[in-house]
């Protein structure tokens, strides 16, 4: 487990496409295809973990401008990630602080939800 948000989607929507293609018999991951939230989310995080953290030397995303319009997708991607072990607790709990540091206006909502263990 690597502490990269960015490397952890992608480690997610790797096993998701071996799924799909165990169970759909495709013979190529290249013939499906993921949707665009999965990349909005990831730039999310990265930008989280880019303004808490800096830019770390095992940074997976190389992308200079990132995405910085949270939703409440990006905490529950968060979460989802956390409860698959593709990255540690402590990680994620900076994460989520700075995510509610970028967006403020859902800083209420959050923390309501993740009381009741929704994000």
């Amino acid at each position: 487990m690597a502490d990269c948000a960015f490397q952890a989607i992608e480690e997610m929507i790797k096993k998701m496409k071996e799924e799909v293609m165990s169970r759909q018999n495709i013979s190529y991951p290249e013939q499906i295809t993921v949707a665009g939230i999965y990349d909005v989310i990831a730039e999310n995080l990265a930008e989280a973990c880019r303004r808490q953290f800096g830019k770390l030397g095992h940074c997976a995303c190389n992308k200079d401008k990132l995405n910085s319009d949270v939703t409440m997708d990006t905490f529950i991607l968060l979460k989802t990630l956390r409860e698959d072990n593709l990255i540690s607790q402590q990680y994620a709990d900076a994460l989520f602080n700075e995510l509610v540091v970028m967006k403020p206006e859902l800083k209420e909502v959050v923390q309501k939800d993740r009381e009741r263990g929704l994000v």
